[in-house]
């Protein structure tokens, strides 16, 4: 027999799925040490080291995963997972590697994930405006139009981040007057204008709940 763990435990990034491709299987001899009651008691799976594999037989199959809730992208894992241990400005960071597919898969959940990285760690708001930046323009490709109704309903009833609105403001201020000082910084504004529009709603959206929340001014009762 052989198998293949959809998800292999010797790999340091534990619940990424496998990639994409050909996979080299051994094969092995069945024994009952590992179902001594019949069963079907997987005990390979957690013990390979039992296992003695054929030196001449392999098997060599070909995957491609399709999952709504599984994810290839250990990036991505770790931002949805919100790891405490893993260095939070670098996943942040690594959320420009992901590509679109997997980007549109999770939209929302990555979107409430970076903004709850905002809201606990105000001082990475730079990064998380050009991560913001690159999930907007993945948006802007032809190919990923249809998930633009998707970040709008997100925005309208979902999202509740009644104080984003300065970061954001405030990133964006940075890089308008200091676009032009380098080829990154250059390259981060035409990012930033390229997802302009729904940096914008969020903006506004971010001000409205603020005011929803706060408290009325006092009324003034002026007497002649």
């Amino acid at each position: 027999f052989t198998y293949l763990p959809l998800m292999p435990r010797d790999s340091k990034d534990v619940g990424v799925t496998i990639k994409d491709g050909q996979h080299r299987l051994l094969v092995y001899k069945y024994d009952t040490r590992f179902d001594p009651q019949g069963m079907g008691t997987p005990q390979y799976l957690t013990h390979p080291e039992m296992l003695g594999a054929s030196d001449k037989e392999y098997f060599l199959i070909e995957t491609l995963a399709c999952s709504t809730k599984l994810t290839q992208n250990p990036s991505l894992l770790n931002l949805l997972n919100r790891n405490p241990n893993n260095n939070v400005q670098q996943t942040i960071k690594h959320i420009t590697y992901v590509q679109g597919e997997e980007v549109v898969k999770f939209l929302t959940d990555i979107f409430d994930a970076v903004f709850a990285i905002l809201d606990s760690h105000p001082n990475l708001a730079q990064d998380v405006f050009d991560a913001l930046a690159y999930l907007i323009g993945v948006l802007s490709d032809k190919k990923f139009h249809n998930f633009r109704p998707v970040l709008d309903v997100y925005i309208e009833r979902h999202f509740s981040g009644a104080k984003v609105h300065r970061s954001l403001v405030h990133c964006l201020r940075t890089y308008v007057n200091g676009g032009t000082n380098g080829t990154a910084e250059g390259q981060k504004l035409r990012s930033a204008f390229k997802g302009l529009e729904y940096i914008f709603k969020l903006v506004v959206r971010s001000r409205l709940l603020h005011q929803s929340l706060s408290p009325p001014p006092p009324h003034v009762l002026c007497v002649d």
